[in-house]
């Protein structure tokens, strides 16, 4: 049903000649789960497939291509932001990067979050970030396939200042 009423959106932008000078951004806000890892639907886990999805951004005069590298929701603002004026670094209003930048950051990890939940998604480890007692109790570190680490050592030494730098940026 969503992808008729976004071609209808499409087709009509398309033929009132709009799409020159209109920026479409389509974002999924979650993924789905079906058992993988016994869960069915969304927001109860972190695994990739509840955490990782699509984001196409149309923008006028910009060439087709596909990111692959790892980005976030938070990039999307940072993004947009230039094609609205605004001037200021990104670092100034928001956590992501401009992913259309030359020079964009290479991103080394994700912030992921639900209701209650913070999750850090690096490039081979995730860890649910402790915000309460709850949370601590509760922390779980994986590989990035969502597999139980043997030992937590190689995820603090590797990310012990991005772990700084995200307590940090909690408070923004």
């Amino acid at each position: 049903h969503l992808d008729m009423c976004l071609d209808k959106v499409y087709k009509t932008l398309e033929k009132k000649d709009l799409l020159k000078n209109t920026i479409v951004v389509i974002a999924g806000d979650h993924g789905e789960e079906f058992y993988e890892h016994d869960y069915l639907g969304h927001s109860s886990s972190f695994v990739n497939e509840q955490t990782k999805t699509t984001l196409i951004l149309y923008y006028p005069g910009i060439t087709p291509g596909e990111y692959t590298k790892m980005s976030s929701h938070l990039d999307i603002v940072p993004m947009l932001a230039k094609f609205f004026g605004v001037k200021n670094d990104p670092e100034d209003y928001s956590c992501g990067f401009d992913l259309l930048a030359k020079s964009a950051p290479r991103r080394r990890y994700s912030i992921i979050a639900n209701w209650s939940q913070v999750f850090f998604a690096g490039e081979k480890y995730k860890s649910l970030i402790p915000i309460d007692a709850l949370s601590y109790a509760k922390q779980v570190i994986t590989d990035s396939n969502d597999r139980p680490l043997p030992s937590v050592a190689p995820f603090y030494s590797e990310y012990n200042k991005d772990l700084i730098k995200v307590q940090k940026d909690l408070t923004r």
